[in-house]
């Protein structure tokens, strides 16, 4: 059995763990069975919260390892590992698209956050493979959101006061997160593109 075989423990606002520039993977690292175990606790303890994304940070483990899973969109997407993720279409965005957004490591409150509604971001996989995702709408914002637990960032940072409230109010107002919004596709890159990746030391 695994270290991390079962749902893993959040890691809540308040713990330094989730303000932490998360370390890249070694080559190494991403074919470990320590990364292969982590990654198991991650989708286990996403499906048991019944999340839309997760990043190692958040179960206290400071690693750029991130992973995403939105049912609800078309195609839907399935549960997807990324590991040392990278946003390629960095060029200004006139635009922003405003979603109210929640975080498993902030239970209970409700944000409406300003994101870029398009973004392509690179990654690897659980096999050190390079794919390239291009997302817009609510795929773009889940992302997004996971990248920013990797560079030691909240949703909190983005927001206004008025712009944040409790669980119970956000309720009452009736209000909504549209999950269905927007789409992705993948593509699987050249193995050359490897070496355009971060990769934490080699040991």
């Amino acid at each position: 059995m695994g270290l991390f075989a079962q749902a893993l423990p959040l890691k809540f606002l308040g713990n330094p763990v989730l303000r932490q520039v998360a370390k890249p993977l070694s080559k190494k690292e991403i074919k470990s069975s320590s990364t292969r175990d982590l990654i198991k606790g991650m989708e286990k303890t996403v499906a048991k919260y019944e999340g839309v994304g997760l990043a190692a940070p958040q179960v206290g483990i400071s690693k750029r390892v991130l992973l995403v899973v939105v049912p609800e969109t078309s195609p839907p997407i399935p549960c997807t590992v990324m590991i040392n993720p990278r946003l390629t279409d960095t060029a200004p965005s006139v635009d922003s698209i405003g979603t109210w957004e929640a975080c498993l490591s902030i239970p209970g409150m409700f944000g409406f956050v300003p994101r870029r509604p398009n973004i392509q971001v690179d990654y690897l996989d659980e096999k050190g493979k390079p794919f390239r995702i291009t997302a817009s709408g609510f795929p773009a914002v889940v992302i997004q959101h996971e990248i920013d637990h990797l560079d030691g960032k909240l949703f909190l940072d983005h927001i206004k006061r008025d712009d944040l409230m409790c669980e119970e109010e956000w309720m009452s107002r009736n209000y909504d997160i549209d999950q269905g919004f927007g789409n992705w596709t993948k593509t699987e890159l050249p193995e050359s593109e490897t070496s355009n990746f971060e990769y934490g030391p080699s040991n």
